[in-house]
């Protein structure tokens, strides 16, 4: 591990080194108009919808004006109704265009929203998370668009109304060529040993920490998460409260049963650990939670402290809950002859 450790300084420098090399002859992107859209599909029983985001242009400047456009498909009888977004970031100012219109389209209905959208900080800005509810014979889910993000640039100015013409062509003599050739395999080379001894050492340091450090169950991480919460309560908004009490208990099912709860809405999420066979209690009681919690964060409840405090306990009294279901013992037979 020594000989590790004493070759990471020159792991830095041939680092460094090749970044001002290969830097040197990047080339930019050219931008695009409009910026690719992402799209997410899936289906719930009889529902099948596809969500649709898409920011025009691709990339602007600190403060120029992008239009943030949202779009779902519903199948069948289903229709759309309350359109919700998580808080911005503060680089981000978010304004609606329009109200969100539905139209009929064939075999379902068609649901669309226009946002204003510009960037006060440079670099990738993601946008926040935005929700559509969606009602299908007296059943309301709730319907993620997928991410998206914002690239902002920064202002530029020139002081000449030259074109730039790129740096002065200079003659270099056979001795330059050879130097420089040289340099870049000495470069080449002092890459390559480090990365051989940089992934040695972390082969080993991984080793021997699998071989210390027993996994923690999952009841002790989502008890962390827990804790974190009931000292942050008092401090913390109550959508944010309860989204971040929505993704520990989504984190610890996931955990527990395998299931990918990040990715199931709530009802999904609840029939799918009906059909493993999980306890029905616990399923319903996980669904409820979940359902409070949705509740606060698209709806924008703000329910009293105490409230907030009970639905914190009862989230905590769900570690331990989720078995599979065992069939019943049967009833032990009276011998004969013996008195009832």
């Amino acid at each position: 591990m020594r000989r590790a450790s004493r070759s990471l300084p020159m792991l830095a420098a041939a680092l460094l080194a090749a970044a001002l090399f290969l830097l040197g002859g990047c080339a930019r992107r050219a931008d695009t108009a409009h910026g690719p859209a992402v799209e997410r599909s899936g289906s719930h029983g009889s529902l099948h919808y596809r969500l649709r985001s898409q920011i025009s242009p691709a990339r602007v400047t600190l403060g120029d004006r992008a239009v943030w456009r949202l779009s779902a498909e519903l199948s069948g009888a289903a229709r759309p109704g309350t359109f919700s977004r998580g808080a911005a970031d503060s680089s981000l100012e978010i304004v609606p265009m329009e109200p969100p219109s539905t139209s009929s389209a064939a075999g379902g209905a068609r649901w669309s929203a226009s946002l204003e959208v510009r960037g006060y900080d440079i670099g990738r800005v993601p946008l926040p998370s935005a929700w559509l509810t969606a009602t299908t014979a007296g059943a309301i889910d709730t319907l993620e668009f997928p991410p998206d993000t914002l690239y902002v640039a920064s202002l530029t100015m020139t002081g000449s109304v030259e074109p730039d013409r790129g740096p002065l062509p200079t003659e270099l003599r056979p001795a330059d060529y050879a130097v420089a050739i040289a340099g870049a395999l000495l470069v080449i080379a002092a890459i390559v040993g480090a990365l051989w001894l940089y992934r040695r050492a972390r082969r080993r340091s991984r080793i021997v920490a699998q071989a210390d450090e027993a996994p923690q169950p999952p009841e002790v991480t989502f008890f962390k998460s827990i804790e974190s919460l009931r000292t942050e309560i008092g401090s913390l908004p109550r959508d944010a409260f309860y989204d971040r009490l929505s993704l520990a208990i989504r984190v610890y099912v996931t955990a527990v049963t395998g299931v990918p709860a990040l990715d199931r809405t709530t009802g999904e999420l609840e029939r799918e650990l009906l059909t493993r066979g999980y306890d029905a209690d616990a399923a319903g009681a996980i669904g409820a939670m979940l359902r409070r919690s949705d509740l606060a964060k698209f709806a924008r409840h703000e329910d009293p402290l105490a409230e907030a405090r009970e639905a914190l306990e009862g989230a905590a009294a769900l570690a331990g809950r989720l078995r599979v279901r065992t069939e019943e013992p049967a009833p032990a037979l009276t011998p004969p002859g013996t008195a009832g």
